[in-house]
């Protein structure tokens, strides 16, 4: 599924009329919910946070949307807990959001934002993500740093 900025741009209003709750802050999980997020914050008139922000929030979490572009494994939203949240697309398998646009099918999902810029390593670890798999970061690298020598030659 090919997502383009005029979707991200379109789903990013159309879930933002779906948020029924007043949020004083919205953080955008980096880096594709970013752009969501600021989309949304812009539509429902909440302050966007930065990481540094929300890592050293100590108020009530009930006040702050944490938003991301797509739920798969759920793992990245689980690093966020007692936050209310919303995504764009949610996966057959994923854990329900606070919020989210639409449900989408069990297929890789190629967002604008990502053109170019996810390496070997970055899909290795969706993939292992996506099968409910802990990735091994430092063995992930390794291998990549392999098959980038293997598929160089």
């Amino acid at each position: 599924m090919k997502v383009t900025y005029i979707d991200l741009i379109r789903d990013s209003h159309l879930l933002s009329q779906k948020i029924t709750k007043s949020y004083d802050f919205v953080f955008g999980i980096p880096s594709g919910g970013i752009i969501v997020a600021f989309i949304i914050s812009q539509q429902i008139k909440a302050q966007m946070m930065s990481v540094e922000d929300i890592l050293n929030y100590k108020g009530d979490k009930t006040k702050i949307l944490v938003v991301d572009d797509l739920v798969d494994s759920g793992t990245t939203l689980a690093r966020y807990p007692g936050y209310d949240t919303a995504v764009l697309y949610k996966k057959p398998h994923s854990p329900t959001p606070t919020y989210y646009l639409q449900d989408i099918p069990l297929e890789w999902v190629l967002f604008p934002h990502e053109k170019d810029q996810i390496g070997i390593e970055e899909h290795m670890i969706r993939i292992l993500e996506h099968f409910n798999l802990t990735p091994d970061r430092q063995k992930i690298s390794k291998l990549s740093t392999l098959l980038n020598f293997v598929y160089k030659k």
